[in-house]
């Protein structure tokens, strides 16, 4: 007999879905796609302090990863670990290329109406 998604796997599925979605156009510096993920007021918080990161915000957000994709083609996103609960994805993401390195850090994802209204960033963190 088939197993069945419960309705809660379904609604975890269709939340990292987005993520995943925006992962993919991060990966092939695809800005168009990319922005798509996004709510057009996206707001984005420093994890450890919940401070709003004003250059990170509506259209200065689009603006700096429009910026990143064109000076930086390469940029590659691997997520290492993902926790779903409710509407946030929380990810450890492992990026090469950022700032012409490599570093690892933690992003909450949080999605309403299937786009990406909020993010948290956590500085870099180690193994």
């Amino acid at each position: 007999m088939p197993l069945r998604k419960s309705k809660e796997m379904k609604k975890m599925t269709n939340i990292t879905t987005i993520v995943d979605k925006q992962l993919e156009a991060y990966n092939k510096a695809d800005f168009s796609h990319f922005a798509e993920c996004y709510d057009p007021n996206i707001k984005s918080y420093n994890f450890e302090t919940n401070e709003l990161l004003l250059e990170m915000c509506g259209e200065k957000f689009f603006k700096h990863y429009e910026n990143k994709f064109q000076s930086n083609p390469e940029l590659h996103c691997e997520v290492i670990e993902r926790v779903v609960h409710d509407n946030l994805v929380v990810d450890k993401e492992s990026i090469r290329f950022f700032q012409g390195g490599h570093h690892k850090e933690m992003v909450v994802y949080q999605v309403k109406d299937n786009l990406i209204t909020k993010m948290w960033f956590s500085k870099e963190i180690s193994e």
